[in-house]
């Protein structure tokens, strides 16, 4: 019997028209018959493969020669254009182009205004090398479906306190690294929901998805005793826009800075609604979009909506960088971050943020692996992390070739790991004020992976385990 074959077709769309581009292109009326040919073709039930192949070849080759003809043309008009808001236009047909014709180089011309060569901040030579001590090693455990990346989750709960957690377990921690308690979630077939638990500073402790879906938050004493537990929908009553296709999963959860209760979220793909709630269940709706950072240690909840559509504010709640990615198409990849002066798309762009009370903006782009991959593996580590910058009027002020980690104790640097898994602090005016090697007893550089430079610890990654130490 014949097996079945899945075709992928990929839909093509075109930006809009610029006047001095021929609006009769033949290109495009070919284009457009070949797609149609290939529509025809794929109804028939006695398909021809081969011819489909071909087709798809020949539409693919014909959308690259047009939208690279496109891209030179608008690169053209755009470094000629004086007036802003045309340049602003042409600029954004630019990028359309480019990200359509696999020229990512033109995108960050466009989002760093011309400037990207000349605007690198240069990493030290010299550094200071830092020796660590090993307080206690925490075991491996990777997150599903993925390459070997690890799944560890930690936070930064009060002034006194930190946590780690894995799905199965959770480690609470004092100033000096200490363990305070632990966790041992007694699972069904859940895994808890990739926040997996959260400690108050005394010990006690909540989870979810004990039961997979189960949508209830449980809550455990300090010796791991059940205690009682809370629907998501008594914490946060179901929207009524959010229909069947949004179920009340509790999509993360954390103590408040204050470690007198959680701040919580409700609702698949970001949600409807956060709240706070303490031990005996009280609690009370959060009403502003900017509360569940006020509620949190400061600086340590990371951006938060569906996986397309992410948001922060500044420190003072009073300004809101998003970013936007279209889940499917030829923007994946080429995410676009906006706030009230700023409209920048930067490739591979990942996490981002606000200077440490500032206006002027952070954003990552690379993905940080800290598990090496095996050395047989098709997939090499990818440790090339940039972290781009720009003020509050949304101009582009440069960018480092390291990924953001933490701020300084005082907050006036930010601290970056680069490719060799050294640490530098950069000042608000983008000047290198330091640069750091944690080193094993060994002698060997030490990867870190989560720092709390005021208490002089921090969790890195050793092998493919991962170890709290000081320095």
């Amino acid at each position: 019997m014949q097996a079945d074959i899945i075709i992928v077709c990929i839909v093509m769309s075109f930006g809009p028209h610029v006047s001095g581009q021929d609006e009769s292109d033949p290109r495009e009326t070919e284009l457009k018959r070949l797609q149609q040919a290939f529509g025809e073709e794929a109804k028939q039930p006695n398909r021809d493969f081969q011819k489909m192949d071909e087709l798809n070849r020949q539409m693919s080759s014909l959308w690259l020669e047009i939208h690279r003809d496109k891209a030179a043309h608008f690169h053209d008009a755009w470094k000629a254009e004086a007036d802003p808001k045309k340049k602003k236009q042409l600029a954004e047909e630019l990028v359309d182009a480019a990200v359509n014709s696999d020229q990512p180089d033109l995108v960050v011309e466009v989002a760093t205004n011309g400037s990207f060569t000349e605007k690198k901040i240069k990493l030290p030579e010299l550094c200071q090398r830092l020796p660590l001590k090993a307080l206690r090693t925490f075991p491996f455990s990777e997150r599903p479906y993925s390459d070997s990346e690890p799944e560890w989750v930690v936070r930064r709960m009060t002034q006194n306190r930190f946590e780690l957690w894995i799905p199965s377990h959770g480690w609470l921690f004092d100033a000096a690294g200490d363990i305070v308690n632990e966790a041992r979630p007694p699972r069904r077939d859940g895994r808890g929901r990739e926040w997996f638990g959260a400690f108050l500073p005394d010990g006690r402790w909540v989870t979810t998805d004990l039961w997979e879906m189960d949508r209830t938050l449980s809550f455990f004493s300090k010796n791991g005793r059940w205690q009682k537990e809370i629907s998501s929908t008594d914490l946060v009553p179901s929207d009524s826009n959010a229909g069947d296709h949004m179920p009340a999963l509790i999509g993360w959860c954390r103590c408040d800075r204050d470690g007198k209760g959680f701040v919580l979220s409700v609702g698949a793909n970001g949600g409807w609604g956060m709240t706070w709630v303490n031990w005996t269940g009280e609690r009370h709706l959060l009403q502003n979009a900017t509360d569940a950072w006020r509620f949190c240690y400061r600086r340590d909840l990371e951006p938060k909506g569906m996986y397309t559509q992410l948001s922060i504010p500044d420190d003072k709640g009073h300004k809101t960088l998003r970013r936007s990615e279209p889940g499917h198409g030829s923007f994946v990849g080429f995410p676009e971050y906006t706030d009230d002066k700023l409209s920048v798309v930067i490739p591979n762009g990942e996490t981002f943020g606000f200077w440490p009370e500032s206006d002027n903006i952070y954003i990552v782009s690379g993905r940080w692996e800290a598990i090496d991959p095996a050395p047989d593996a098709e997939h090499k580590r990818d440790a090339e992390q940039k972290t781009w910058f720009y003020d509050a009027g949304g101009a582009f002020a440069g960018w480092i070739p390291a990924g953001r980690i933490a701020d300084t104790p005082k907050g006036d640097a930010m601290l970056f790991r680069d490719a060799s898994d050294r640490i530098i602090a950069v000042t608000k005016t983008y000047e290198v004020k330091s640069a750091t090697e944690f080193l094993w007893s060994t002698g060997t550089t030490a990867r870190p992976f989560k720092l709390f430079p005021d208490l002089k610890l921090g969790f890195f990654v050793r092998d493919k385990e991962l170890v709290l130490a000081a320095w």
